[in-house]
């Protein structure tokens, strides 16, 4: 029901022509961000994405829909998508080991978390690492490194699951609420 919606209002929009105005631009741009095959997908929204993209990379303001009720889109800027749901970002520093308990952990395998990412860049010295997202913890285990006089002990929270996230290669993305609830991200 929902995407019929959404392709009717688009087509009519569409139907407007070159001539539009700002507002049925904005309300384009927000319709064609919904789609869920994609921005660019629907006959007649390359032309707008293509200036939506032009326009934030230029600094310019998010266009504005007066039509749109409680649909709107944010966008930002961060190389990481959120964590799946139920999980949570691992904080900067923070240690994790996966396991069912802190006392059946087998190995040192552990991972440090960067937090969500936000604020984050490459650098000619230094690639970006993985995003940290855990989700039920379990307590907290021992972990020992090194052999000799090298050896080092420290804490690790043990967590249910672990899910690890490569940095994307482009920070950009335009988040689509609807309802006021998040529908989708479009990275661009």
């Amino acid at each position: 029901m929902y995407l019929r919606t959404i392709l009717f209002s688009l087509a009519w929009l569409m139907s407007c022509g070159p001539a539009m105005s700002e507002d049925n631009y904005g309300c384009t741009v927000l319709l064609c961000l919904a789609n869920p095959k994609g921005p660019m997908e629907a006959l007649g929204c390359a032309p707008p994405i293509q200036q939506l993209y032009r326009d934030l990379a230029a600094f310019k303001p998010f266009p504005s829909c007066s039509m749109s009720g409680g649909a709107y889109a944010e966008h930002g800027s961060n190389y990481y998508d959120q964590c799946p749901d139920s999980t949570t970002a691992l904080g900067p520093g923070d240690k994790g080991i996966q396991g069912t308990s802190p006392s059946n952990i087998t190995g040192n395998a552990f991972v440090t978390g960067i937090g969500a990412g936000d604020g984050l860049q490459p650098s000619m010295e230094n690639a970006l690492g993985n995003k940290i997202c855990v989700e039920g913890y379990v307590g907290v285990t021992m972990i020992t490194t090194g052999h000799g006089d090298g050896v080092d002990s420290f804490p690790v929270n043990v967590y249910q699951r672990i899910v690890t996230m490569a940095p994307l290669s482009s920070p950009r993305f335009i988040d689509v609420f609807i309802n006021n609830k998040k529908y989708r991200r479009v990275r661009w």
